[in-house]
């Protein structure tokens, strides 16, 4: 990658910049680290060409102190990022270690970029950048998304029709490309192959990839989800109250020892971002294999959030994810939500879930347990359509609906309330597609209604058992009280 760094500083606006840094400090504690930031400088990657087609450019934002030393911005900085054309989307602070966005766009010419920080407020910077130079001179590239799945991306989109013939496993194949494509994905591959594949152009010239298919994947159970479950996420944040270094592998296995859970569903990617970078995988690890010993299942979840190669590769990488003594994910959850934290708002957003969970299932082929973490049909005021919920369960083994009663409630709730609201979620999702159902509980106080009592935690696993559910799993493991542990213990 070419990183450079751009002359572009934003100030402080006259009496508003400085007053909102201290209203969010006051409000949220540390917000700052080394000074209270007064400018910001551009930093600028060029990221090359993507097997979606598109070339990408990374901007991060680094905020300065008054002395030009770096500040690192925790929780409550707000930046809004802007392009005249193609796709913009941020990125979660941790991934480039400062707020930052990718933008990308499959057609040549000019974009111009917009960085308008709203917290603290700074006046707003402007760049312009031909797309372009933003290649690293690929034109055609390829990759492998899983053992079943290539990619291979064109730039610009393909002026006029074109032949791509694959060669590979003892065998010729033609694919005939329309014009404007700017992407192909091939699903007709074999795993552990090698592949090469050659775009025809009128002239004399070719243009060759070589790509190889990893590994089959193993076959897996639904049994690992039978029972009491438990998600589980980190940070890689020092100032959160859940970064890596909070998490502890033999105090956790001891709590999911003694609450009898059969499984944890942990968190392994939000977005193209892979959670699980060097310095956090001796305590995943740790966990990872000190479960698997009590016979807990650990079960990967990603957040999707754009149906693109390095998102879906993310998701792809857990099911793969070993650890040194072997053990590894039990299946995949996807985390399938709209709006602007996850696939999009509103149809596009459906969309984008529908065909991003087809094109990993294509990609990992039918052996792994894949899982649909989904918004509840049943308490969601606007939820999405029921085609939507149709075409996911095309692809997965099993329903997991968010029925987050008290989070969902305009009033607090009883345990009569919870058996309801569990009852109207199973029935719903059953008469839109008859998967297996692992309930989503909520032991998390998010919502003005706060945490669930202990006897609504004892209610959600009875009613579970009742409706005929795999289980039930609770959000989260961090915000579960040890009265809320002590109900989960005793109704197993």
């Amino acid at each position: 990658m070419i990183s450079m760094l751009v002359s572009l500083i934003a100030c402080s606006t006259p009496g508003s910049g400085s007053n909102t840094a201290r209203l969010i400090r006051a409000k949220n504690g540390l917000l700052y680290r080394g000074g209270k930031p007064t400018r910001i400088v551009l930093e600028t990657r060029m990221l090359g060409l993507s097997p979606d087609g598109e070339a990408r450019y990374l901007v991060i934002a680094h905020f300065r102190t008054a002395q030009g030393k770096p500040t690192r911005v925790f929780d409550g900085s707000d930046i809004t990022w802007q392009a005249s054309r193609g796709e913009v989307q941020w990125q979660t602070r941790m991934r480039f270690d400062d707020p930052s966005a990718i933008f990308s766009s499959r057609d040549p010419g000019n974009i111009r970029i917009t960085i308008t920080p709203r917290i603290p407020a700074l006046a707003s910077m402007h760049r312009t950048s031909d797309v372009s130079d933003w290649l690293l001179g690929a034109h055609f590239v390829g990759k492998a998304l899983g053992p079943h799945m290539v990619q291979l991306g064109f730039f610009p989109r393909l002026r006029y029709p074109r032949t791509l013939v694959r060669i590979g496993d003892g065998k010729r194949r033609t694919f005939n490309l329309a014009s404007g494509t700017s992407t192909f994905r091939d699903d007709t591959v074999q795993a552990n192959t090698a592949y090469t594949y050659t775009l025809k152009r009128r002239s004399a010239f070719s243009s060759t990839r070589d790509v190889r298919t990893p590994h089959a994947m193993q076959q897996q159970s639904i049994t690992s989800m039978r029972g009491i479950g438990m998600w589980l996420y980190f940070t890689n944040n020092p100032a959160d109250s859940i970064d890596i270094d909070t998490l502890h592998p033999k105090t956790i296995i001891e709590q999911a020892v003694r609450a009898h859970l059969r499984y944890i569903e942990l968190r392994t990617a939000y977005g193209a971002y892979w959670e699980l970078i060097p310095t956090a995988r001796a305590r995943i690890d740790a966990i990872i294999d000190g479960l698997a010993a009590h016979g807990i299942a650990t079960i990967g979840w990603t957040v999707p959030r754009r149906d693109d190669f390095s998102d879906l590769s993310a998701s792809v990488q857990t099911l793969a994810y070993r650890t040194a003594k072997g053990n590894g994910f039990a299946g995949l959850a996807l985390d399938l939500e709209r709006g602007d934290d996850f696939m999009g708002d509103g149809a596009s957003g459906e969309h984008a879930m529908q065909r991003y969970i087809r094109h990993v299932r294509e990609a990992i082929g039918p052996q792994p347990l894949l899982i649909a973490t989904i918004e509840d049909p049943a308490l969601e005021i606007s939820p999405p359509a029921a085609s939507t919920y149709r075409s996911i369960a095309r692809y997965v083994r099993v329903w997991q609906p968010m029925t987050y009663w008290r989070m969902m409630s305009k009033h607090p709730t009883s345990p009569h309330d919870v058996a309801r609201d569990l009852t109207a979620s199973y029935r719903r999702l059953r008469a839109l597609a008859k998967l297996p159902i692992s309930i989503g509980g909520q032991t998390v106080g998010e919502g003005h209604n706060g945490p669930p009592t202990p006897a609504e935690i004892r209610t959600s696993i009875m009613q579970a058992r009742r409706l005929g559910a795999l289980g039930i799993c609770f959000f989260s493991w961090d915000e579960t009280s040890p009265q809320q542990w002590r109900a989960i213990r005793l109704s197993e």
